[in-house]
């Protein structure tokens, strides 16, 4: 398994790899440190450890589903793979990408009350008592729910607002706070996948060690304060934690089988958004991203396995997700944050 060993150097300059540098005043908010804003992040060079994952960017190179919380407004997706054309593979609102409602809670009570499709749960989590409204699309015409294991994947109606009885093309909605969805590919399950909750809705993530997401987005504010309120999220996860139990303790997520932070709120209403990698020893760049507030931006994610890096960069208002995608086009972006422009961030590993 190759895991990354993190050590931040701005793209100005590049001394030590085990010297941490930002591209400003480094500043502790909350319990988190926030560096400068910029436009990309490179997450460099991953080190091998002999455990059972092997290849480039391992684990990241299995398949991976895209997750979206609110408030949220996803206009494009696109997905690429390195091949001898480099084909699109999917673009999503369409009929070959399915996205699956997930109601993000970490707490279940357990409940008489057994057909009741939402809870107001109370929970204390940090030492704080905290309630919200869970409103669990399980159950709702796929998947299903139960008061153990909370609610599985299921399909997404066309709104996003609840569940569906079979795919649907996700229309150009606003996703509010503390609601969630994942976008999958149009593959659905074999015995790759390993264990599924609910084997009627389980398909393959994006897999390969060279492949691009692509987003049009934003992240408007809406004020809410509630339990993850107003605290946008855009992530990747090894496909196998959702298809198992997102949020629980009985996934591969526990033994660090993978997760992407690509644009994540961490306070309500900020509007700075971080990048982290969970893996064995996990790693992030203090520098941030500003979240888009009042307009939709693009944003490229690379994972580029010939080089063991992967890059989070902002695309110019002009570029089309649908267009196509050439490798010379992928490596520019990949190498260009060697060029020590503003705005670039280098998040390298020791030698």
């Amino acid at each position: 398994m190759k895991f990354i060993t993190p050590a931040i150097l701005a793209a100005a300059g590049l001394v030590s790899a085990l010297t941490q540098q930002c591209t400003g005043t480094a500043l502790n908010e909350g319990g988190n440190w926030f560096c400068g804003a910029v436009k990309q992040i490179l997450y460099e060079g991953l080190q091998e450890e002999d455990v059972p994952y092997s290849g480039p960017l391992a684990p990241l190179d299995e398949d991976l589903s895209v997750h979206v919380r609110g408030p949220f407004n996803l206009k494009e997706f696109a997905v690429y793979s390195l091949g001898s054309e480099n084909k699109k593979r999917d673009n999503a609102p369409s009929p070959h990408a399915h996205a699956r409602c997930h109601g993000h809670h970490h707490f279940h009570e357990q409940r008489k009350k057994k057909k009741k499709r939402a809870d107001w749960v109370t929970a204390t989590i940090d030492g704080k008592v905290v309630s919200w409204e869970n409103s669990y699309c399980g159950g709702d015409d796929s998947g299903i729910f139960d008061n153990t294991w909370g609610n599985s994947l299921s399909y997404l109606n066309a709104n996003g607002n609840g569940g569906s009885g079979s795919p649907k093309v996700l229309k150009d909605v606003y996703i509010p706070s503390n609601k969630e969805f994942a976008i999958f590919s149009a593959d659905r399950c074999d015995e790759s996948c390993g264990y599924s909750r609910v084997p009627e809705v389980a398909y393959k993530g994006f897999s390969g060690a060279n492949k691009v997401f692509l987003f049009h987005f934003k992240m408007p504010l809406d004020g809410d304060r509630g339990f993850n309120g107003d605290m946008p999220a855009l992530w990747a996860l090894n496909a196998r934690i959702p298809r198992t139990l997102q949020y629980g303790g009985c996934s591969c997520w526990t033994t660090s089988c993978g997760e992407v932070d690509i644009y994540e709120v961490l306070a309500s209403g900020d509007t700075k958004c971080k990048s982290t990698f969970h893996l064995e020893k996990g790693a992030g760049s203090s520098d941030y991203f500003v979240r888009p507030v009042d307009k939709f931006i693009k944003v490229a994610t690379v994972f580029d396995g010939r080089t063991s890096s992967v890059a989070i960069k902002e695309l110019p208002d002009d570029f089309d997700l649908s267009s196509g995608l050439s490798d010379a086009t992928v490596r520019e972006w990949v190498e260009s944050f060697v060029l020590a422009e503003k705005g670039s961030s280098l998040y390298q590993l020791p030698a």
